[in-house]
């Protein structure tokens, strides 16, 4: 096993246990809090009640042991206002994004309305175009809806004796369900998702049983903590927590890896309040950053050419 391939398979993981936190259809046992919710009914309600808008906050950390070719700590944050415009359509968001690891810092800025999209990159604002978005949403529209979504995905036994409790999130009373969980059963679960949401005559991809095993055999913790609205049933705040070890036998072939730890936190606060986006002014084409980058503009597609602000 790969070092490449190891980070992949966690980073997966990591994905996969989002749903768990945000909810979805199923039970997902556990008892009763201070106020006799149980963590299915806390999960399927915040499954079915999403935030139109929001102030959000993501951060990602990763600590690993032993690896010869990175040093210190990874670590990717984003943070900034988002509100819905509508399924298959742009959000209106502007999202500040940092990460940095083996002594290198990158900062992004993505701004996106219904009909546009900006990147900032090393302090100039590039922009996307009304002709390339439509058409990505044009493409999306046109692709027929799929209920089995990760919402969708059963939750019976993912977690190990979840626990239920009062608390409180960003100055909002919330339920709180925390729990160890089931790696094995969670990727399997993600694994039908994926085969069942493939366009017709398309292959999905795949979390074969090789992977799976590999995952669930380097895994040691995956604690997950979500923190769900009382009065809304909208989720507030949610954390991981995933500990990992790579056995002697494979060191190796990792490149010397050992282990590592893996947190995530991913908040949202004014919730469902006045968040508005400002389209940025002057921007340059997106080409000129993908010139810069050493991408092909021609990945665009013929014919794109991004509208300049008036």
């Amino acid at each position: 096993m790969s070092l490449t391939r190891l980070i992949a398979l966690l980073a997966a993981l990591t994905l996969a246990l989002v749903p768990v936190a945000c909810g979805g259809d199923g039970d997902g046992g556990g008892g009763g809090g201070a106020s006799g919710a149980s963590a299915a009914d806390v999960l399927k309600r915040a499954g079915k009640n999403t935030a139109k808008s929001a102030d959000v906050k993501l951060e990602l950390e990763a600590s690993l042991k032993g690896a010869d070719d990175l040093e210190g700590p990874v670590k990717f944050s984003l943070e900034g206002p988002y509100r819905s415009n509508g399924a298959k359509t742009l959000p209106d968001l502007d999202w500040r994004m940092h990460a940095e690891g083996d002594g290198q810092k990158f900062d992004a800025r993505l701004i996106t309305t219904s009909d546009n999209a900006w990147v900032e990159y090393e302090g100039k604002t590039y922009e996307v175009g009304e002709q390339l978005v439509s058409q990505l949403t044009t493409q999306l529209k046109s692709q027929p809806s799929n209920p089995q979504q990760l919402g969708s995905l059963d939750l019976e036994g993912w977690f190990k004796d979840p626990e239920v409790e009062d608390a409180e999130a960003g100055g909002v009373p919330t339920h709180r369900v925390s729990g160890d969980v089931d790696v094995r059963k969670v990727l399997e679960s993600v694994d039908k998702v994926m085969q069942k949401s493939a366009p017709s005559g398309q292959a999905a991809p795949r979390l074969t049983p090789q992977m799976i095993d590999e995952i669930a055999e380097a895994v040691t913790k995956a604690h997950v903590s979500t923190d769900v609205g009382r009065d809304d049933g909208i989720m507030r705040r949610n954390s991981m927590e995933l500990s990992f070890e790579v056995p002697e036998g494979r060191r190796a072939s990792a490149k010397g890896l050992e282990g590592g730890d893996v947190k995530l936190l991913f908040e949202q606060s004014d919730v469902n309040g006045d968040q508005r986006v400002k389209a940025p002014a002057n921007a340059a084409p997106i080409q000129e950053l993908l010139r810069a980058l050493g991408i092909p503009p021609q990945l665009l597609g013929p014919g794109v050419t991004p509208q300049m602000p008036g």
